[in-house]
């Protein structure tokens, strides 16, 4: 890992045959990415120190009515297919 680059990392879980989903999201986990800011004004030095980027976050997903699609296909587009 490059100093300064970012660890992310996701975990999804999907349950009750897709109705149900959850993902856990953590961003910059080793809390690496810094980018402090240095500003030179004639006498002056400022150093500009952002607050952390870590961050942590939960999403869950609920498909109600989810119906799986009925359509079989007839093959409908097959002779024209052939037909080029």
């Amino acid at each position: 890992i490059k100093p300064g680059s970012s660890v992310n990392l996701s975990l999804y879980k999907g349950f009750l045959d897709g109705k149900l989903a959850v993902q856990l999201q953590a961003n910059d986990i080793f809390n690496t990415s810094s980018s402090d800011l240095l500003l030179y004004s004639g006498n002056r030095i400022m150093i500009y120190e952002p607050e952390s980027r870590r961050s942590f976050g939960m999403t869950v997903r609920y498909k109600f009515n989810a119906t799986k699609s009925k359509y079989k296909g007839t093959g409908a587009g097959d002779s024209q297919k052939s037909r080029m």
